[in-house]
């Protein structure tokens, strides 16, 4: 019996259904509730789980003609799917847009004012247990454009760009100070630009995670630095110095007294792209060991590929090889904290590509149509998923690839996978594609020992036909999984629904 367990949920919402192996089914829909918002103008922003308090559905409104302002809702179910509770929240500003952000106990919103020459934030605390609010409001830099906003503790941290600079705003939530935090750092002087790539929590800890980039002609130097729990710097260093090679993405779990791990992606050519993975350990704010794996050395990394693809990459491979050299092929993936293991540390990785479409646009000029084509982004397309394990040296122990192949492709980066803590003697996954949910178990040597695919997620009325579905699903708690999204629905039988509907579903599903 391990000490830790992980519980893995891909969550995919695309269109349609798959297969359905026939075996012992394990997944059992325990309860579904259906939600129609009967008002054209509300729309739901998010569904959050929050253990066994419940589940949470984040609502606005927007605001109407006659000049009422939008608003908000956080409505609260219990684990029954029963509503307990709600609240509103009105929005002070005519023009805004607004950032969420989720701790244990409290949900969080940053709502920024629009409105030219104004740099006014309000901060909307919402305790996930009594939905009790409160309010803060602080100021940005002037002309300030916020990007990215996490809390931690009772710190709310502020990133985004004022012209070509960026900034970070940390604000005190219980007594409302807000300060600038200067972006200077010693590893980076004489960097004519500095880029704030990405600002995380560091799993384990109350510290924050600000990966930053320094630009000097031709060279990038990618700097990791960690914020303390008011905000304030705490370490800074260079996971690749000297190495040849470039961070391109990275998360951290906090494992001993101020030890951390650092995973992610790496390229040795200071791209977008990533060609493999890294594990680095770091005391203080000295790097124990880094370690990088080509993604051409994982087992059948390319294995969604055509068999001839396949074949042509590895006969490139042996060639480079013969010659002293290395084969790299480019990727995207979206990196998940590092768990930490007794003996070891797992790394999860989600691979995708971006599309693009062509599309037809037609102007006139003096009066006469002229058609031109453009080429569009058509979202990201998601491939398959890596795990591997390492060691505590950070050797790799094994990986293993598994399909996801989505036909669903989001416009924004998104982390399908969820993580659960439980005690029990396999790796389990599951995700939700279309109306099906299907798992997968490996043993803790990365060999797979079952899986299965779940029945329909249907309705419960009789004679319902549901004619699609985008699901969602995330882990909620103890043996329970909750699947949520939107389904089209048409019945000519029943007299207690209407023909048509358009519903917001949520199913409680036991594994």
């Amino acid at each position: 019996m391990r000490n830790h367990f992980l519980t893995f949920i891909l969550l995919i919402s695309c269109w349609g259904t798959t297969f359905c192996q026939e075996q012992e089914k394990t997944i059992e829909f325990e309860k579904r509730i259906e939600i129609d918002f009967k008002d054209e103008e509300v729309t739901v922003k998010g569904t959050y789980e929050i253990g066994e308090e419940g589940v949470l559905i984040y609502t606005t409104k927007e605001a109407d003609k006659k000049g009422e302002g939008a608003q908000y809702t956080v409505n609260k179910y219990d684990v029954n799917l029963e509503k307990v509770d709600e609240v509103n929240i009105s929005i002070p500003y005519k023009r805004f847009y607004s950032i969420v952000d989720k701790t244990d106990d409290k949900f969080y919103n940053l709502f920024v004012n629009s409105k030219k020459k104004s740099n006014e934030v309000t901060i909307v605390e919402v305790d996930q247990k009594t939905l009790k609010t409160k309010e803060t409001i602080a100021k940005l830099p002037e002309k300030a454009f916020a990007k990215r906003f996490l809390v931690v503790g009772n710190i709310a941290l502020i990133s985004g760009s004022l012209k070509k600079e960026e900034f970070l705003v940390t604000v005190n939530l219980n007594t409302g100070k807000h300060e600038i935090v200067p972006l200077t750092f010693s590893q980076l002087a004489g960097c004519k630009r500095v880029k704030v790539n990405s600002i995380s929590k560091i799993f384990g800890s109350d510290e924050t995670l600000l990966f930053i980039s320094g630009y000097l002609k031709k060279d990038k130097k990618v700097l990791v630095v960690t914020l303390d729990e008011k905000g304030q710097k705490k370490n800074e260093f260079v996971i690749s110095d000297d190495l040849e090679k470039t961070v391109v993405s990275i998360s951290g779990t906090k494992t001993g007294n101020d030890e951390f791990i650092f995973t992610g992606t790496y390229n040795s050519k200071s791209k977008v792209t990533s060609e493999g993975l890294y594990v680095c350990k770091t005391v203080g704010n000295s790097v124990d060991f880094v370690n990088f794996i080509n993604y051409l050395d994982l087992s059948n990394f390319t294995s969604y590929l055509p068999e001839k693809k396949q074949a042509k990459i590895e006969k490139k491979k042996k060639k480079k090889k013969a010659k002293g050299k290395e084969l790299t092929i480019d990727y995207f993936v979206a990196s998940h904290h590092v768990i930490n293991m007794n003996d070891g540390y797992l790394y999860i990785g989600e691979c995708y590509y971006p599309t693009y479409r062509s599309e037809m646009r037609t102007t006139y000029v003096n009066g006469k149509p002229t058609t031109t084509y453009v080429t569009v982004f058509d979202g990201y397309q998601y491939t398959h998923a890596v795990l591997v394990k390492y060691d505590k040296e950070g050797n790799k122990v094994w990986d293993e690839i598994f399909d996801m192949s989505i036909s669903h492709k989001p416009f924004y980066v998104k982390r399908f996978i969820h993580i659960a803590d439980e005690k029990q003697e396999s790796l389990k996954l599951a995700y939700a594609t279309g109306s099906r949910i299907y798992s997968k178990e490996f043993d803790w040597d990365g060999k797979l020992i079952r899986e299965e695919t779940s029945e329909e997620i249907g309705s419960d009325e009789e004679g319902d036909k549901v004619k699609y579905t985008t699901s969602s699903m995330i882990f909620w708690y103890d043996n329970y999984f909750l699947s949520y999204g939107s389904q089209k629905i048409k019945n000519k039988e029943s007299d207690k629904v209407k023909r048509k509907r358009i519903v917001y579903f949520l199913t409680k599903i036991k594994f």
